[in-house]
């Protein structure tokens, strides 16, 4: 049996539509590259960015994201180890139990992000905006927060092991089982700040905090 051409044409032509339309559902399901995520976190194209992020964990490992506007992103469960944020805008961003091992975020801004369980490790925090910020839980063993403001930031159960907190700003911030062995506490302004059951703090500092409690108080 043989078609007449108008027929094998048409069948033809449903086929390639056909295989046309299963490739264009194929490519639209496809999750957008690190670089595309990349790309639009740098144009601060945050709500799309928010929207096609994958559910699952992303690996934005050494991203270079200095001075953009992250505001309000969510960066949860993000991979980003020794990303360069320096002075980027990450204000209220949702960053809880994102990796940032070796970030660089000197400068940066952080007030009231959410940086719940957050590893910070070693992480450049020089002259931060953490005001506010929720750090429950986070992991700052070795990182250098010298001049930051963490002003009225939640600090507990806080991992502060041998960070250095020279000249810090920790005002009315929440430290309540908080670990500050090693940490360098040079200048810092710990006044209003709460200090109770927190760990590897020596008396001496201990007595010199309180001291500066009861003036403020007064």
């Amino acid at each position: 049996m043989s078609y007449c051409p108008t027929v094998q044409i048409q069948i033809n032509l449903n086929g390639f539509l056909k295989e046309s339309l299963v490739m264009s559902s194929e490519e639209a399901a496809a999750p957008p590259t690190k670089e595309e995520l990349i790309a639009l976190l740098r144009s601060g194209k945050i709500e799309e960015f928010n929207r096609v992020r994958p559910a699952r964990e992303i690996d934005l490992t050494g991203a270079s994201l200095r001075g953009a506007d992250l505001s309000g992103a969510d960066l949860c469960y993000e991979y980003l180890r020794e990303a360069d944020l320096r002075g980027a805008n990450l204000t209220e961003a949702n960053l809880r139990r994102a990796d940032l091992t070796g970030a660089d975020l000197t400068g940066a801004s952080l007030h009231k992000a959410n940086l719940t369980g957050t590893c910070l490790y070693k992480a450049k925090l020089t002259e931060a905006n953490l005001v506010e910020a929720n750090l429950r839980g986070a992991c700052l063993r070795g990182a250098d927060l010298r001049g930051a403001s963490l002003r009225g930031a939640s600090l507990w159960d806080a991992d502060l092991t041998e960070a250095n907190l020279t000249g810090a700003n920790l005002t009315g911030a929440s430290l309540v089982g908080a670990n500050l062995t090693g940490a360098n506490l040079t200048r810092a302004n710990l006044t209003g700040a709460y200090i109770i059951e927190v760990k590897g703090l020596s008396e001496e500092r201990r007595r010199l905090i309180v001291e500066s409690l009861q003036k403020s108080w007064k």
